[in-house]
């Protein structure tokens, strides 16, 4: 986690983005889903952060190939889609399925499904700029 924040402080210097700045609607959304999934209990929030980078580490890897070293973007390419990340998700996957031996609950499937839709919101956000006005 340190190595990742310390990313993305280096990667909002070099853009000149604002890392204290108001966050949108989207990320206050997203966000608040997942501190509030915690009240679900374990198996349910193992499920939303396992969602969460699973989503990164697909994504990112499946750019890894094509990317180039020289993009602006290879920074996220790398942390991403590097054998760490990869190792990290198969660590949290284990737990979940030491969690729900028998598979995911409906709540725990309810819990990824929307996971996945806000990643997508949370992208298109991005992408869009998204602000409050």
């Amino acid at each position: 986690l340190q190595a990742e924040l310390e990313l993305f402080g280096r990667e909002a210097s070099t853009r000149g983005l604002d890392l204290a700045a108001e966050p949108g609607p989207t990320t206050i959304g997203y966000t608040s889903y997942l501190q509030a999934s915690l009240a679900d209990g374990y198996p349910v929030a193992l499920t939303v952060l396992y969602g969460a980078e699973k989503a990164y580490y697909d994504a990112w890897s499946a750019v890894r190939a094509t990317a180039s070293r020289t993009s602006e973007y290879w920074p996220f390419v790398d942390n991403w889609s590097s054998d760490a990340f990869a190792g990290w998700v198969a660590a949290v996957a284990r737990l979940l399925d030491a969690a729900e031996p028998g598979g995911p609950t409906p709540t725990m499937a309810a819990a990824f499904d929307r996971v996945v839709r806000f990643e997508l919101l949370f992208w298109t956000a991005v992408h869009d700029g998204e602000t409050w006005s």
